[in-house]
């Protein structure tokens, strides 16, 4: 009996926290939230993987170039097949949200392709930590953007969580070599959570991204298909496998841009979508950072943080309900204004960077040796020790 109990409360708490989390009380179904993030979650992490092998197969064949183009074409591509199924349904015919839509799709386009050139990386895992700070980087922006900062407990919490996943994942040598991959995935992040904050704006003004008529999603269904046998008929057949993967990592991306835009911001908040991304990353760590695990002592303290976290939010969560950013203290135009220097600011940084490259001599680093700052520019730009610092 006591068993029976206990399993009963168990449920009970499950089903608590999966309608508060999930807005879900008027519907009675608790699990349609659970299985919405599993959804989600697998095909997150499968397109990543067809990504990820898109670009080890297609660099090969193009060469130098790759670094570059083929992120932009991938990254293009996706964004036409999004805009192509998905559109935006007013409640209010009079309102205009085109800022809103040129906002989300420039940082929409700045998040998807900074996330292919991370993919691309030899050096692939020290940019881990970079997707890991998802849920402190959400809870920074939305102060900076919506002037709401929340409460301590969540606050605290999210930092827990991003730590957690953080030491569990890598070793504190591995910590130390971090190079700019870690950057890149940063601003990547940057880029998906301001548009995020910009999708959620939309839901709070009853605006619902939905897909288009059965006709036009059949047609960009079956014209995919179409496309990659077209041109594997002109192509080297060596072609063959990365247009394939390039298609099915395009199509996956958009159904879970989809799934992100139209029901998981709907449902949830932007720090729980943080802090779902974040999850989505660190599993995937867990295969890629294979020879840089932490001593077991530290991963086994890292997962009773990573675990202390996730109760708190999620106890947080249910306390006091999952609205986050709905409570912005700034009005919408200020709040825009933000959001537009960010993209702007994060823009010019990446772009100075990793598209120009700053040339830096030996006797610029030379100089900043003296206050410390020159290995911390030759990560930024990759440049290498010369031979006589290597021993």
């Amino acid at each position: 009996m006591e068993r029976r109990k206990s399993g009963t409360t168990t449920t009970q708490m499950i089903r608590k926290v999966m309608l508060a989390m999930g807005e879900l009380d008027h519907s009675k179904r608790p699990w349609a939230a659970a299985m919405l993030v599993a959804s989600w979650f697998a095909l997150s992490c499968v397109q990543d993987v067809c990504t990820s092998y898109f670009m080890q197969t297609s660099g090969q064949l193009v060469g130098p170039n790759s670094n570059v183009y083929l992120p932009v074409v991938l990254s293009l591509a996706e964004l036409v097949l999004c805009l192509a199924s998905l559109k935006l349904e007013y409640q209010q015919k009079e309102s205009s949200y085109l800022e809103t839509v040129c906002v989300i799709i420039l940082t929409h386009l700045s998040g998807v392709f900074l996330a292919t050139i991370w993919l691309q990386i030899p050096d692939v895992q020290f940019g881990i930590v970079g997707g890991l700070m998802d849920p402190v980087i959400a809870l920074v922006l939305i102060y900076i953007c919506t002037g709401y900062f929340g409460n301590s407990a969540r606050a605290s919490s999210l930092c827990i969580i991003s730590f957690g996943m953080i030491f569990f994942t890598i070793s504190t040598s591995s910590f130390i070599k971090m190079d700019r991959t870690v950057l890149i995935k940063l601003l990547g992040g940057m880029f998906f959570i301001l548009r995020n904050i910009s999708v959620k704006y939309l839901h709070e003004e009853k605006v619902n991204i939905v897909p288009r008529t059965n006709r036009m999603l059949l047609g960009v269904t079956g014209g995919m298909p179409v496309v990659v046998i077209g041109l594997s008929l002109y192509v080297d057949p060596d072609w063959v496998l990365p247009l394939v993967l390039a298609v099915v990592a395009c199509v996956l991306q958009a159904v879970t841009t989809y799934l992100t835009c139209s029901l998981l911001l709907d449902k949830f908040s932007i720090t729980t979508v943080a802090v779902l991304s974040a999850v989505v990353q660190f599993t995937e760590a867990q295969v890629l950072a294979t020879s840089s695990r932490p001593p077991v002592v530290m991963a086994i303290l890292a997962l009773v943080l990573l675990s202390v976290g996730l109760y708190v939010y999620t106890q947080e969560t249910v306390d006091t309900g999952h609205t986050f950013h709905s409570r912005k203290i700034v009005s919408t135009n200020e709040m825009f204004t933000r959001i537009q220097f960010l993209l702007f600011s994060a823009s010019i940084f990446g772009v100075v960077f990793y598209g120009l490259q700053p040339r830096v001599s030996q006797r610029d680093l030379q100089t900043l040796s003296y206050v410390g700052l020159d290995k911390v520019i030759r990560r930024l730009l990759s440049i290498d020790l010369p031979e006589e610092h290597e021993h």
